[in-house]
C-alpha cells in the first residue's frame, strides 16, 4: 500500500510539462510512469504502477 509520502510524490510528479526540470518531483522508488496526457489548459495526467509496466500488461 502506498505511503502518504508516496502519494505526495506521485501527485507532484504528475506535473511534468508545467515545471522546469529542477522543480520536478522524483517518482518514488519502485514506481513507474507509463502514460502521460497533457492539454493546452495546463492539465496533466500520468498513470503510475508499482513494479514494472510489463507486469501490468502495458508493454
Amino acid at each position: 500500500m502506498p505511503s502518504t509520502l508516496d502519494y505526495a510524490l506521485l501527485a507532484g510528479a504528475s506535473y511534468v510539462d508545467t515545471r522546469r526540470p529542477t522543480n520536478r518531483f522524483p517518482v518514488p522508488e519502485s514506481w513507474v510512469s507509463f502514460k502521460h496526457e497533457s492539454g493546452t489548459s495546463g492539465f496533466e495526467a500520468i498513470s503510475f504502477v508499482k513494479g514494472t509496466v510489463q507486469k501490468w500488461g502495458q508493454a
